[in-house]
């Protein structure tokens, strides 16, 4: 999917509701927060599946960016499972009253942890019919993903097709854009280097 932009806005706009998951240490919720004042950030949730116990010894430098995020407003959650609707309910149930759900929801870089093609399938799959049933009317999902082999090969958009989403936008990821975020998955370097990952937007076919 090629790009059709060739620059993004921050993922959100300020005073959405947003759920960021599968965060690893947290600097990317920490970066994007920093450029929003408290105030713009009260419904936002940042997740990891991680408990906090296995987060700050897997991240030492978690705990510095989890507190940065608590002091601007945002509600750091640990053990959320992207893939189930549950968590993402639970989420949803903490955001203010008369807010329907969230306007975006956004997942960095998804991998199972396994190198098996059907194994990271069913992760984008699971995720997108969890995403579903929080997603605010007319809300965006957000994948940031590498877009060569063997992320191809995990056919996002063929998993998000199947719980009635579809591409918006493709745009370039630029981690300038982020300042402090430090990619801290597989192949770190090669994956923030602003020519191989893509953020694909996602809509529900509805707003098409």
């Amino acid at each position: 999917q090629p790009p059709t932009s060739q620059q993004a806005p921050l993922p959100f706009a300020a005073g959405q509701a947003v759920l960021l998951v599968g965060e690893g240490d947290f600097s990317f919720s920490a970066a994007v927060a920093q450029q929003l004042v408290a105030g713009q950030l009260r419904s936002v949730i940042a997740t990891t599946l991680d408990s906090q116990q296995h987060t700050r010894k897997k991240y030492p430098r978690s705990k510095k960016y989890t507190e940065a995020l608590a002091r601007k407003g945002v509600s750091v959650r640990h053990s959320v499972d992207a893939t189930r609707a549950a968590d993402l309910a639970a989420c949803a149930a903490a955001l203010p009253q008369g807010v329907s759900g969230f306007e975006r929801i956004i997942f960095q870089f998804p991998h199972s942890g396994q190198q098996r093609v059907h194994v990271n399938r069913a992760l984008l799959r699971d995720f997108f019919e969890a995403a579903a049933t929080v997603l605010a009317p007319a809300g965006q999902v957000i994948v940031t993903l590498k877009q060569r082999r063997p992320y191809t090969g995990w056919q996002l958009e063929e998993q998000a097709a199947q719980s009635g989403f579809r591409v918006a936008r493709t745009v370039p990821f630029d981690p300038a854009r982020f300042p402090g975020y430090r990619h801290v998955t597989t192949e770190a370097d090669d994956a923030v280097d602003g020519k191989n990952a893509f953020e694909v937007i996602f809509a529900t076919s509805t707003y098409f």
